[in-house]
Order: C-alpha cells, then structure tokens, then sequence
C-alpha cells in the first residue's frame, strides 16, 4: 500500500468518524432511530440514501470507504444544516455550547453529584441520580402562540415535544415544536432548541436551558419538581422565558407550556386553555361573561347565582393604544405620563407564579378525562 492510499485510507476514517458522531447527535436530538432514518430520506425521494446496515456502521463502527458526497448533501439538507458541520470535528463546540449554560449559571465548581453525597448537592445535573429517575422522558407540549397581534380566544394551542435524556454525566433536554408554519420545499418548519437539565433541590425545581441554534434563539423552561417514588412524571405546568414569534416584533415574553406524559386530544384542548394563561388566585371577570356561565348547567347557574349576591365591582377592559388617542385630544405630548398614572391605579400583578394548586388541578382535570390511567403518583 503506498503510502498516499494510506492517508488517503486514515482521512476517510477521520471524515466517516466524525460523520458518524455529528449524525448521531442529530438523530437523537430530532428523536428519529436509525433504523428509521433511511426511510425519511426515501419518503422525499432521494435517491442516494444509505440501507440501514451502513448507517449502522457509519454511526457505530465507521471504516475506511469513500463516503458519498450526495449522500452527506441529502443529510445536510433534511437537518437543514450544511456538509461543512456534518464533516467537522464538533467536540470542541458541542463542548462550548454545554459549557455556555454553565456559564450562566452560578454554581461551585465540584458541584458535579458525588455518589453518596447527593442529598447534600444543591444543582443535580448527573442524569443518573435517583432524583432524576422518574423524569426522564418525553413529554407532550402545549401553548399558546406568542404573537402579540393575534387576540388570546383567536390563538391556537401550539404542540411540541420535550425530552430528557441521558448525555454522559449531564442530562440533556430537547424541545422540538411545531410552528405550523412550512419551508420553501414544502417541509414542516420545526424549532429545535438544545440545552441542558439542572435540578435545583434547593427550589425544588427543574431548570431547562436550551437554545436552537439554526436561528440563534435562546429559551428557559422551569417547572416544579418533587420526588417520586416508581411512576413516571405525568403533568407539570411549566414557565417559560422566551421570544415572540411575530414578524418584526421579535420581543421577551413569558408564558406557561403544559408538559403531558399522555398526548392531550385536540378534542380536551378546552380542558387546558384557561390553565394556560397567566393566572392568579384572584379572578377577574365582566359581568358578561360571568352571565354567560349560566347556560352551562343549573348547578351553574346556582353557583353564579351565588357569586352574584356576594356583591363584585364593576370591571373596565380598555386598550391601551385607545386610551393613548383619548389622552391626545386633551393632554397632547403626555400619553405616557397618563398611562402610567392609570396603570398605577389599575388592578395587576407583580409576579406570576405556577403553584402545586395549578399541577394538581390539572392532574384531576385530566384525570378525570380518561388520562394517566396507569399512573398512581405522578400528580405530586
């Protein structure tokens, strides 16, 4: 063998090596086995496509051979990413990427979970630790679309998938949701933001960091933790922190996603939407739409009844871009000033918080609709 077929020979093992992780990487993220994969790309008719055998073998035990080139242009094209990434050592940036997070978030350096010393470790980021036992998995996902021009009983619940998992001594978590939107050759537009889990024992909370890098967008996902003896998680109500998704208006916003083990039936998205909002113990309502509560039953027209006779105050939904016009006919140049005065006065609330009161109300919600039948103490 002369010794160019040999380099020849050692920089293709390189080349399939590192194409065999970056895929790999990319399957699991995307939640799509390798058996599957072959199948995707003759779906959409491409015809260069690897069998199941040499995809193995290409992920789990890369050789020397030649690797073709159309073959990596069809991967790039379905993960929408380029050949360049497919074929370059990503180690070092997965790494920056992961570390990224740490950065982040303050925490002691040795707070890695020690075996025998986990009770005492305030950040559980080991996904072997019995605290993550019963949560790792994949959860369905539904929210209200974050377009700011679109009125709240006009947006559609919004679906996506959350997974945790196992990624070496971190647990790493992906959020793949759907935007009903579609690309220029026809496909479904996924967002899919890759991060990382913490448990912060402390809070008692489960922290999610993660960010899509396709389109640089960043999102945090927190929700409330609490330990579980055998069954699985079956529904938490989650806060998340992210960007909203109209054109141009490309602004922070806060909003709740409901995490299911069960997938919710489009038929019981009634059962979820006002769980969705941003609620707080108190209930404001017009005295309209408390009327209209009556037609449900006589047992609620009873109730409202009652509620009626307790006495409410009379209740003023006005916009602000209205009041602004208003303020312009009499205080020109200080519609600021007057609204901030009126926001004074207004009812609202400094802080929005998901209480264990909001995951067991929708546990017995649900429950009683037919789900989490085979889960006894997932709604703790």
């Amino acid at each position: 063998m002369s010794n160019m077929t040999k380099k020849k020979k050692e920089l293709n093992q390189i080349i399939n090596k590192r194409v065999g992780e970056n895929l790999g990487k990319l399957l699991q993220q995307n939640q799509i086995s390798q058996t599957e994969f072959p199948d995707k790309l003759r779906e959409l008719e491409w015809e260069y496509t690897l069998d199941r055998t040499a995809i193995n073998k290409l992920i789990n035990d890369p050789d020397d051979s030649n690797l073709s080139i159309p073959f990596l242009i069809e991967c790039a094209d379905y993960f929408h990413t380029t050949v360049d990434f497919l074929i370059a050592d990503n180690s070092k940036a997965a790494y920056r990427e992961q570390n990224s997070i740490e950065q982040r978030m303050p925490r002691k350096a040795e707070s890695s979970v020690i075996a025998g010393k986990e009770s005492k470790e305030l950040l559980i980021e080991n996904p072997s630790s019995v605290f993550f036992k019963n949560y790792l998995n994949t959860y369905f996902c539904y929210y209200y679309s974050t377009i700011s021009d679109e009125h709240k009983e006009e947006n559609p619940i919004f679906e996506g998938e959350l997974s945790l998992y196992e990624e070496g001594e971190r647990c790493g978590c992906t959020l793949k949701v759907d935007t009903k939107k579609y690309r220029s050759n026809g496909e479904k537009f996924y967002k899919t933001y890759i991060g990382n889990a913490v448990i912060c024992m402390a809070s008692q909370t489960i922290h999610c960091s993660m960010c899509d890098y396709e389109i640089g967008e960043y999102c945090d996902l927190i929700f409330r933790y609490s330990q579980l003896n055998s069954a699985k998680q079956a529904c938490r109500m989650a806060e998340v922190l992210s960007t909203s998704s109209g054109p141009d208006k490309r602004y922070p916003v806060i909003h709740r996603m409901l995490l299911s083990i069960d997938r919710i039936m489009e038929e019981d998205y009634e059962l979820i939407k006002s769980q969705l909002c941003l609620n707080n113990s108190e209930i404001l309502i017009s005295k309209e739409k408390l009327d209209s509560l009556k037609d449900y039953s006589e047992e609620y027209a009873s109730v409202i009844k009652e509620i009626e006779s307790i006495g409410g105050k009379e209740i003023y939904f006005v916009n602000e871009g209205m009041i602004n016009e208003i303020v312009k006919k009499y205080m020109p140049g200080k519609e600021e000033e007057f609204t901030n005065d009126l926001r004074k006065c207004a009812k609202s609330y400094r802080y929005n918080k998901v209480s264990k009161g909001v995951d067991t109300n929708l546990w017995n919600i649900l429950h009683r609709a037919g789900y989490y039948k085979e889960i006894t103490d997932g709604q703790a």
